[in-house]
């Protein structure tokens, strides 16, 4: 049975940790997206001699998510339990509209497909031919290491609950462009939570492409490419087809707190 969601739910959704309340007030969407495909250069903002601090940063941030309506890209991240040094690679690809709705393609290091609608969250392993199907709340709330895909297009206010370091600053290498590298150390203002999750930023977008998450001796390293913005998606995207033959442990009955 799956009862957690292999390696896409110990890596790809690290990319932060959020609160089980967000997943519960974002609308689902059933429409197609209708949209034209923009790369990440359509989203850079223009080079600021200005001091960067916190606020800055997120105000940044907020002026491209209000842009960003889908998205799709590719995925790299390395897992390493350290107690137990287990080094693990994943891999594949996703696909993102608003309303936490998204598609993953896992390719390493073996096939599976997660599905969400907005409201349920399907895990498919096709070589072991089961599904999962849960409330979306409680996988955020029950899965720490697959929480923050809900964040995509909500990182600016998602920012504004944790304690925020900046721990570097410098001008990007090898161009005269003006843009900086930005290191962020996040940490939780409660004492319940504890993790530390670093995501590294550039002041053309102040999209967090990369990130480093920590938890109770788990590292994971996250890595996004290819990145396209307002991908013309179809609705059936994120309504998942069971193929026939599959076993299905259906967990919608348990809610999040």
């Amino acid at each position: 049975m799956i009862r957690s969601l292999s390696l896409i739910g110990a890596g790809l959704s690290i990319f932060l940790a959020v609160e089980a309340r967000a997943a519960e007030q974002l609308l689902v969407s059933s429409q197609t997206v209708v949209a034209i495909s923009s790369s990440v250069s359509d989203f850079n903002l223009s080079p600021s001699s200005s001091p960067l601090t916190v606020e800055s940063i997120i105000n940044n941030l907020s002026k491209v998510e209000s842009k960003i309506k889908t998205l799709s890209a590719r995925f790299n991240q390395t897992i390493l339990i350290r107690d137990a040094g287990i080094t693990q690679n994943v891999a594949g690809s996703l696909k993102y509209e608003r309303g936490s709705l998204f598609h993953i393609e896992q390719k390493l290091p073996e096939k599976q497909t997660v599905v969400s609608d907005g409201n349920s969250i399907w895990i498919w392993r096709p070589s072991r031919k089961e599904a999962l199907e849960m409330d979306i709340a409680y996988w955020a709330k029950t899965q720490p290491f697959a929480r923050g895909l809900l964040d995509f297009g909500h990182y600016a206010s998602m920012l504004k609950n944790y304690k925020i370091k900046i721990i570097h600053n410098s001008l990007a290498p090898k161009t005269k462009s003006g843009y900086r590298n930005i290191e962020l150390l996040l940490t939780p203002k409660t004492a319940s939570e504890k993790f530390s999750l670093r995501l590294f930023l550039n002041t053309r977008d102040f999209f967090p492409v990369e990130s480093d998450f920590s938890q109770k001796g788990v590292l994971v390293r996250s890595h996004f490419s290819d990145i396209v913005y307002n991908i013309a998606l179809s609705s059936a995207e994120f309504h998942f087809k069971m193929p026939p033959g599959t076993q299905v442990f259906d967990e919608r009955n348990r809610k999040a707190n």
